[in-house]
């Protein structure tokens, strides 16, 4: 995986106005381990498709279930158990962003969203996933 392809690898680098990076390193690590994942579950397009000759066991749009890995199936169910725990509106920003890597101005404009409002939606919706695999362990109520 191409580090320098992601757009949460621009959006860990820069700093909001008092200093502070815009995201956290759990929200880096959990929106990472969605493209991992989404990656590997095979739900990203495939763009070579339309070049293949011959059927291959696994692919085209006659492939089922069956033709998969038990690991593939378990990332799609993982990936599918995590997105559907979120509210739709942070999912489709944490697929857009971290999977189709999408930048922030792109959902925005797809969206007709106002000027910096996917920032945010993102670092919701990191934050949700950085609970959900076990990023961020949330301590009892006032222990800081």
């Amino acid at each position: 995986m191409n580090q320098r392809e992601s757009p949460l690898a621009r959006y860990a680098a820069r700093k909001d106005k008092s200093g502070r990076p815009l995201l956290e390193p759990e929200q880096v690590r959990a929106g990472e381990r969605l493209r991992e994942d989404y990656t590997f579950a095979q739900l990203t397009p495939s763009l070579s498709r339309g070049w293949q000759t011959e059927r291959i066991s696994g692919s085209g749009p006659q492939a089922g279930s069956a033709d998969m890995t038990t690991d593939v199936i378990a990332a799609r169910a993982r990936v599918q158990r995590i997105l559907s725990s979120m509210e739709p509106v942070l999912a489709s920003v944490a697929v857009d962003v971290c999977c189709h890597l999408k930048g922030l101005e792109v959902v925005e404009a797809e969206r007709d969203w106002p000027s910096r409002s996917a920032r945010l939606l993102l670092q919701v919706a990191l934050s949700s996933l950085a609970t959900r695999y076990g990023e961020r362990v949330q301590g009892p109520p006032g222990k800081g």
